[in-house]
């Protein structure tokens, strides 16, 4: 038996799947590929809860300069924390991103990656506890292209992931100003009304596709515990040739 086979036997009996991160189908794995492709020289993190995204980047790519966005301050300070000692990894302070600069509400879940700008919407998909309230905070919003200045230079080459709960037509609206630098995005689209107001599925796409970017890939994401169906996936784009 070979050690890859060993491996994955050893965590599926504890419930876990172990793949290679280099599938074309998961999503650490289109990260990589498409950041090398895209050839992004700096990857703005919008979104970044306590590091997580990050935090797996770094461990495949140590190298790779990354600026993260966090609006909670608990997730925030939890953040700071897990960058610390690493000199190419910036946390930006506190703020969140959006298609103008003013003050908001933030919506603090029980799981603070559930955390939005936006209320949950009544009547959406059955969600757990996740999504539970637990408490609301005020929070500066900034445009991407007002403060993007502090950490890029008019040269880089933009990697933009965004994982914001509800708000990404606001954040990549608030990007018009760096648009021409951002070589690739990576977001996570909601195929349903998770939070409300928020622009869904496949219209968001074709705002993006009309960005001059085409689709590069599709990760599997999150499913309708019940019924099975897709609720939300990160989606990969990169800038037209």
């Amino acid at each position: 038996m070979n050690l890859e086979r060993l491996v994955r036997q050893t965590f599926r009996r504890v419930g876990l799947d172990v793949k290679r991160a280099s599938l074309p189908g998961s999503s650490i794995g289109l990260t990589l590929n498409l950041v090398d492709v895209s050839r992004a020289d700096i990857v703005l993190d919008v979104g970044a809860n306590e590091g997580q995204f990050a935090q797996e980047l770094i461990a495949f790519r140590p190298r790779t300069k990354i600026v993260s966005f966090e609006p909670g301050s608990a997730a925030h300070a939890s953040l700071i924390k897990n960058a610390r000692g690493n000199p190419n990894w910036i946390v930006a302070g506190r703020m969140a991103l959006g298609d103008f600069a003013a003050q908001s509400t933030i919506y603090i879940t029980q799981n603070s990656q559930c955390s939005s700008l936006r209320p949950v919407a009544d009547g959406g998909p059955i969600l757990s506890s996740s999504f539970d309230l637990r408490q609301m905070e005020v929070v500066q919003v900034e445009r991407l292209d007002n403060i993007c200045r502090r950490f890029v230079d008019r040269q880089s080459k933009i990697y933009l992931k965004i994982d914001v709960q509800g708000v990404e037509k606001e954040v990549i609206a608030g990007s018009l100003g760096v648009r021409d630098q951002i070589v690739g995005m990576q977001i996570e689209i909601s195929f349903h009304e998770i939070y409300e107001g928020q622009s869904t599925g496949f219209g968001l796409v074709d705002d993006i596709v009309g960005m001059g970017f085409d689709i590069y890939g599709i990760s599997n994401g999150w499913r309708d515990a019940k019924t099975g169906k897709l609720l939300q996936a990160d989606m990969f784009f990169i800038r037209r040739a």
